[in-house]
């Protein structure tokens, strides 16, 4: 679990979102409070967490209780991250162009 979590925080979650998604991959249909015990989230913030990654269409729950939560395919996972983290290097690779003409124009 360790190393699938690393993994995920470099492409841009948040430990506990890395921590509980790393979990669900390895243990299909586990409960929250199964997350909760075996990642160190506390049980006050485990649902939230849950709740995020399944807005991201990371998890999927059933309507039972306890709901039990499911990983999506991996493969989405890590190309809809992969995706994110590229956009932001657009990004901030055309902010620093932008600011480079600025530079340029004002020294010039």
């Amino acid at each position: 679990m360790y190393c699938i979590a690393v993994q995920m925080q470099k492409l841009g979650l948040t430990k506990y979102d890395s921590k509980a998604l790393a979990y669900v991959i390895e243990n299909p249909e586990c409960t929250a409070k199964e997350v909760s015990e075996n990642t160190g989230i506390p049980y006050t913030k485990v649902y939230s967490v849950l709740d995020s990654l399944e807005n991201m269409n990371f998890l999927n729950s059933g309507l039972g209780r306890p709901r039990r939560y499911v990983a999506s395919d991996p493969e989405y996972i890590i190309n809809f991250l992969t995706r994110r983290e590229k956009d932001k290097y657009e990004e901030i690779k055309k902010s620093g162009e932008k600011a480079l003409d600025i530079i340029n124009s004002e020294i010039n």
